[in-house]
This record gives structure tokens, sequence and C-alpha cells, in this order.
């Protein structure tokens, strides 16, 4: 796979996670725009085509002073708390809460989606998924769900829900990194 193609993945992925947050923070008519625009990438639409509709919804969501209100100050991670716990990718760079976290991952699909049409070969060792970098420790999924115990305890519900749909760390990515384990055993 080319860094296009990979763009294209991780941008995917990051609208998905971003469709999940809109709809726990209850803007679910936002979070089907980037479910489709997921959908218009995972088919295959050309650069061209989804970019400006990519640059509206990021526009919108990006500069909602009421989802910005929602999510300031819930979740915060500084870059130093996510590199100790090896987290890496947009949580890590966002260098935040919430809002920070979905902002970054705006500017993330923004980039990947300039990249769609991009020949170059892949660099696994550069390049990341759409939670981060893997590491010896696992999958970037694990660093993520180490990150939770010390940011919920405490928290209200509301802010616990969007901080974990913040971070959105992959289940599937464990069980594939980990094996699946089965409840028969």
């Amino acid at each position: 796979m080319g860094l296009g193609g990979a763009a294209r993945r991780r941008a995917a992925a990051r609208l998905d996670s971003l469709a999940r947050l809109l709809s726990v923070a209850g803007w679910p008519a936002e979070a089907i725009v980037a479910r489709r625009l997921r959908d218009d990438l995972i088919d295959g639409a050309p650069g061209g085509a989804v970019a400006p509709a990519v640059e509206r919804f990021a526009r919108r969501v990006g500069r909602s002073r009421t989802l910005a209100w929602l999510t300031r100050g819930i979740g915060r991670v500084s870059a130093r708390e996510a590199r100790e716990a090896g987290v890496s990718g947009p949580a890590a760079r966002a260098d935040g809460d919430v809002t920070d976290r979905y902002r970054q991952w705006l500017a993330d699909i923004r980039r990947d989606v300039g990249l769609l049409e991009e020949p170059a070969l892949l660099r696994p060792a550069a390049d990341e998924s759409p939670r981060g970098c893997w590491s010896d420790d696992g999958p970037p999924s694990a660093a993520l769900i180490r990150l939770l115990p010390g940011l919920l305890r405490g928290a209200e519900l509301a802010a616990a829900r969007l901080t974990v749909a913040s971070l959105d760390p992959d289940l599937d990515e464990l069980a594939a990194a980990w094996g699946r384990v089965d409840v028969d055993d």
C-alpha cells in the first residue's frame, strides 16, 4: 500500500472516531456527515471530489463554540503525560483536552485528504496508524487505554464518555494484536 492509500484509511478511521465523539456530544447531524465522508473515502472517492466537503465539515465542527464549550477542560492530557504513557499520534500531538483532540483529528483529516493521490511508498516505521505508532508495548490503543483510569477517576458520566470518545481506543486493534479471547474457555 502506498502513502495515498494509508492516508485514505487513516482519514476514514479518524472520521469514524469523530462521528462517535459527535454522537456522544449530542450532535447527530454532524456525526452523519462524518460517516458519509468516511464512506466516500472508503469507496475510493478522488481527493479533489472529497476535499471541499471535508473542508466545509472541518470548518463547521472546528469553529463550533457550543462543541468547544461542551468539551473544554475535560480529559486533559499533556504531551509529556502522553509520551510517558507511551501514547503517540493525535492524542499526543493535541497536548490538551477533548477539544484539542477533536481539533487535532480535524487537522489530521485535512492533511490526509491532501495526500490521497500521493504515489510514494508507505514507511511503516515513520507513518502512523490512525491512533499512533505501534511500539514494543503493543498497539497504540493499548497506550490510550493505560491513560483512562487516571482520566476517568472522579469524572462525571458525561465527561467520562467524552473523554473515552476523544481517545477512541480501537478494541479490534487490541484483539488483532493479542488474539481473541474465547468466552467458552
